[in-house]
């Protein structure tokens, strides 16, 4: 398998600064071998908790998620290579 053109989105689901795997996450960023990206997603304290067992309506507010590439590429500066809005 050839490493061109890999893209990897790292979702940490800890928001604590000094998160161990926050820390992997943006290690894996920087040694990335060439042909791959990873990209640590910093938005996630800004999405909705989703739990339907808790709260059904929940489900309506979880529609972020689809936003996930456009955030991306607006943090890497407006890359646009993917089929998304």
């Amino acid at each position: 398998m050839s490493n061109t053109n890999i893209k990897v989105l790292a979702l940490v689901g800890s928001l604590r600064a000094a998160s161990i795997n926050r820390q992997i996450a943006e290690l894996a960023a920087e040694v990335a071998p060439e042909g791959v990206t990873v990209t640590v997603f910093e938005g996630l304290g800004e999405l909705p908790f989703y739990n339907e067992e808790i709260d059904p309506a929940s489900a309506r507010r979880a529609t972020n998620l689809p936003r996930l590439p456009r955030y991306v590429r607006r943090r890497r500066g407006g890359c646009s290579t993917g089929s998304h809005p």
